[in-house]
């Protein structure tokens, strides 16, 4: 129930006091930051009012991170870091995290139906990628995570925003949430095209039967090629084709920033 206390001092001009408040904090408490009520000073008919925070840890803490960019590791990552090792479209990311409940085994309370969730804001053409793994931890035990990612081919050359949640709910039913926030710079090569398709449709076909062949590829460099060419070789179906010519802009926006074509073999 709300409660209300009040105390009297004697201050001369420009002195300070300190004045301690104390709370009981439920064993149901979730973790975070908390308006427990006011501090409210008076004199005569002047008042000056500030909100009491109450600031309950949460039990459920990233102990480490490395970072995992194709073949290179960016290690000890922290809240607020930005990663030093930049992917490439295309390439994978892995997030791996060692989680612990900081209960001790004399509390002996477990943590369960964690969820720890990574988010990579707006780096799919505007959308979000985001996985979540879930897990359960006894008292004062830590377990390793890893969450990864494909870099699309869709994304500009910038800093993404990452966002990492830990959740879990503790034996008397609070819960408890760590969040971190992270920095991920995206690299692109000045010159690169991908290959997206190149594919036969229908897979099987009788003797002397013609089959279409889709191709289709894509820049995803910083720079518009101005006369992209292919060559198609199948000796064995006496079937030869080159075209120069074609232009990719390097916008991802554009749709020339793409090439499809379907061939008859």
């Amino acid at each position: 129930q709300p409660a209300a206390a009040t105390k009297q001092l004697t201050m001369e001009a420009g002195a300070s006091a300190v004045v301690t408040v104390q709370a009981f904090v439920p064993k149901d408490q979730d973790s975070g930051k908390l308006e427990i009520g006011k501090f409210k000073a008076q004199f005569g008919t002047s008042s000056a009012s500030k909100p009491v925070y109450l600031h309950t840890k949460s039990m459920v803490e990233i102990k480490d991170l490395d970072v995992q960019v194709a073949n290179e590791e960016a290690r000890n990552v922290a809240n607020g870091d930005k990663i030093s090792k930049e992917p490439h479209p295309g390439e994978t990311i892995e997030f791996n995290f060692l989680v612990k409940n900081t209960f001790t085994s004399q509390q002996d309370i477990d943590l369960e139906n964690i969820e720890l969730t990574v988010r990579l804001v707006d780096i799919d053409g505007g959308d979000d990628l985001e996985q979540t793994s879930e897990f359960d931890l006894q008292a004062s035990d830590s377990q390793t995570e890893t969450i990864g990612f494909v870099i699309p081919f869709d994304v500009e050359e910038e800093e993404y925003t990452v966002e990492i949640e830990v959740t879990g709910e503790d034996d008397n039913g609070a819960q408890h949430t760590t969040n971190w926030t992270l920095k991920l710079p995206v690299e692109k090569l000045r010159d690169a095209i991908i290959i997206l398709k190149a594919e036969f449709s229908p897979t099987v076909v009788t003797c002397e039967e013609s089959i279409p062949l889709l191709i289709r590829f894509k820049n995803i460099g910083t720079r518009t090629q101005q006369n992209v060419r292919y060559t198609i070789s199948a000796p064995r179906l006496n079937f030869n084709v080159e075209k120069d010519g074609i232009l990719l802009d390097r916008s991802i926006t554009k749709k020339e920033n793409e090439y499809s074509e379907t061939l008859t073999v």
